[in-house]
């Protein structure tokens, strides 16, 4: 019998899981859509209004998900289309700078002082959870993907490596951008602006986040063989 509670249990956790996934991929296509940036075939020098594209994605997200029956999951249905409008119009230099100013708005204490000051362990675990559940909507991907094909603009490289500095406070994501590549990235981007004080302070910000976890020696490693010291 509890052989058989517990298969039920996962059952419906599992369920749970894939209406909250179908949800969410419903919602962002919307959101996308409304904004006119669902279309891979979208010219590289505009997509809609690309100033204020992503701009009211949070206020758009929440109305959607609101009216959706879904409003717990509006961050996360913003994130998602964020991730998939960066990923359908990876040429866009203008699409990329502002997809990385509304993701840092969707992030939760983005402030390094703030997340310092939290103190309350329960709180701490509740943001981690909040930064993981944030970067599984396709971020990394889409953020990585961003520093490399507009690896010559200081501007994306230093608001990516921000965000992803950001998540790095959840060892999965630590785990997740070193798998993904990241310490490549963030050694290249280094190269690449060595006269940028910005990008080589953001950059050594998001390493020390990416490798002084038990979960960041796969990075570590990856550090030391990729040629950063």
């Amino acid at each position: 019998k509890a052989a058989e509670e517990e298969a039920a249990r996962l059952k419906a956790e599992e369920e749970e899981r894939q209406n909250k996934e179908a949800q969410i991929g419903s919602i962002a296509e919307r959101l996308l859509s409304a904004c006119a940036i669902g279309a891979p075939a979208a010219p590289s020098g505009g997509v809609g209004t690309e100033d204020n594209v992503f701009g009211n994605m949070r206020v758009a997200s929440t109305a959607a998900a609101a009216a959706s029956g879904a409003a717990d999951l509006a961050d996360e249905c913003a994130v998602s289309a964020i991730a998939r409008g960066m990923g359908a119009h990876v040429a866009n230099l203008r699409v990329q700078e502002h997809a990385c100013q509304a993701l840092l708005g969707l992030l939760p204490c983005a402030d390094t002082k703030e997340w310092q000051g939290i103190t309350c362990g329960q709180t701490r675990q509740a943001l981690v959870a909040k930064f993981t559940s944030l970067a599984a909507r396709g971020v990394i991907a889409a953020l990585l993907q961003a520093m490399s094909t507009h690896r010559d603009s200081a501007t994306v490289v230093c608001e990516a490596g921000n965000i992803l500095r950001i998540l790095a406070r959840s060892d999965d994501n630590v785990q997740a951008i070193g798998a993904a590549g990241g310490i490549n990235r963030f050694i290249e981007a280094m190269g690449v602006h060595a006269a940028d004080s910005r990008v080589q302070v953001q950059t050594c910000k998001a390493l020390f986040n990416l490798t002084c976890s038990n979960a960041g020696k796969d990075n570590r490693h990856a550090l030391v063989t990729g040629g950063a010291i």
